[in-house]
């Protein structure tokens, strides 16, 4: 659905009700405020009922709440993404993108929530691993890094068998989505998925406003001041690998559980496989 919010408000605003057209201009007025909150906090802050607020995005032309809240986050969150120019040199903007970006992550990122998480990964049975398009990607990289060391791994590049495996999950475990935008449907319906089972839930994103932040026990935030069309992806995408290998050092150095033994054993079975 590619209905503008923004549109849909101001067109439909003088057959609102006196209530809807409150969270109208809330929305207006804070439009970040619905991307990061749920429908029932959002309801108590506009002071209406959660059936007002149903009402609300249904007579806009949204299926439900969600669906509102994607479709409002597309057209804010991508904030200011500039076109390249000619005649620009090609290693200059992909390295100095990544210097950037490498400084204000490590600036910035919650060092916290980098050991929390080490923690998580520790003590849980399984550890299931998420990612959609170019999220998957480095999904997969977390996947191999950590499948080493003997950690119960679970991962697959394909959306149902990831919706399977979600079901599968459980208190014990912990899941891991990795989505640069966080306003992905089929991220988000496994966030859901796995929220249904109880399942803890770490999301890595750069943009720490999207929805799919509200499934997040742990939040990893990729930080990408001055993107551009090209460079983004690539810089964010670099950026949360160095994330993984800091989390893989975390658990890694971890002392209640040793991983060495596994770390050899596939490091000889690989090595095996060379000329």
């Amino acid at each position: 659905m590619d209905t503008s919010v923004y549109y849909s408000i101001k067109s439909k605003y003088k057959i609102l009700s006196k209530k809807e057209k409150l969270i109208a201009d809330y929305i207006i007025d804070k439009p970040l405020d619905p991307i990061s909150t749920s429908i029932s906090k959002l309801s108590s802050k506009v002071g209406v009922s959660e059936p007002t607020m149903v009402r609300f995005v249904r007579k806009l032309g949204f299926q439900n709440y969600q669906q509102f809240r994607i479709i409002l986050a597309r057209e804010i969150v991508p904030v200011d993404r500039k076109p390249l120019k000619k005649g620009l040199d090609s290693i200059d903007i992909a390295f100095n993108a990544l210097k950037t970006s490498i400084e204000e992550t490590s600036n910035n990122i919650d060092r916290g929530a980098v050991q929390r998480v080490g923690k998580l990964i520790n003590d849980c049975e399984k550890f299931y691993i998420f990612g959609m398009g170019g999220s998957s990607l480095v999904a997969e990289d977390l996947f191999h890094r950590f499948i080493g060391t003997g950690i119960c791994c679970q991962f697959s590049p394909e959306f149902h068998t990831q919706l399977t495996l979600s079901a599968q999950s459980c208190e014990k475990d912990l899941a891991i989505i990795i989505s640069f935008t966080g306003i992905d449907l089929d991220a988000i319906s496994i966030a859901q998925e796995l929220k249904n089972q109880n399942c803890p839930v770490v999301v890595l994103t750069a943009h720490e406003q999207s929805p799919i932040t509200e499934f997040a026990q742990e939040l990893l935030v990729v930080h990408n001041s001055n993107p551009s069309l090209v460079v983004e992806t690539f810089a964010e995408r670099m950026i949360a690998l160095a994330i993984i290998d800091a989390l893989y050092i975390e658990v890694a150095a971890n002392e209640s559980r040793t991983y060495d033994t596994q770390i050899k054993k596939t490091k000889d079975i690989v090595a095996s496989r060379r000329i």
